[in-house]
């Protein structure tokens, strides 16, 4: 079985976390694994969570004169109905586990359809924000951004839980293996 690599990889340099482009150099390097990669760019994802927070505690005065109730209600509307359906989908196997290429692809869609539904809330609530002059929907979209991100989170724990459903198919395919050595993720 191959070595989990944790996410010490993943976190080392933490300024390039930050900076845009800070992991450019090590793309073009190929020093990262692909899993390490995944990770990398899954606390990318995360730490623009705080970060669109600051930018909008300077945007424009917040206070108008709508209320904010039916705007955070439809905030929480959209937060329930995205972390329901990564709640579904984070049980769901992984389909296409006869080829290492199609498995490591499989396991890239399903955490990049994640990250998509994580995050729909927190843009939600930064439009409706926007729109409406309430500084609290883009932090409750956030909130419940952050409870998707946690969902998702591609740890050991997730990577044991689909080697578990890999094996339980019958396959004899290494996730960690495939994610560490695979073409299918660049």
């Amino acid at each position: 079985m191959d070595q989990e690599p944790g996410w010490r990889p993943s976190i080392e340099r933490p300024w390039r976390l930050i900076l845009p482009t800070g992991y450019l150099p090590e793309r073009r390097e190929g020093s990262l694994g692909k899993l390490t990669s995944l990770r990398r760019l899954y606390l990318k994802l995360l730490l623009t969570l705080p970060e669109f927070g600051i930018a909008f505690a300077f945007i424009e005065p917040w206070k108008r004169d709508r209320s904010a109730v039916p705007w955070i209600v439809a905030v929480v509307a959209i937060g329930i109905v995205c972390i329901g359906s990564l709640a579904v989908r984070s049980h769901r196997p992984l389909p296409n586990a006869e080829s290492p290429n199609k498995l490591a692809g499989a396991y890239r869609a399903e955490l990049f359809i994640g990250i998509g539904l994580a995050e729909a809330p927190a843009l939600f609530g930064m439009a409706i924000g926007l729109y409406a002059g309430q500084l609290k929907t883009v932090f409750v979209g956030m909130s419940f951004a952050l409870v998707g991100f946690w969902i998702i989170c591609p740890d050991k724990r997730d990577v044991a839980r689909r080697q578990a459903e890999i094996d339980a198919s019958g396959s004899q395919l290494s996730l960690i293996g495939t994610l560490r050595g695979s073409d299918a993720l660049e």
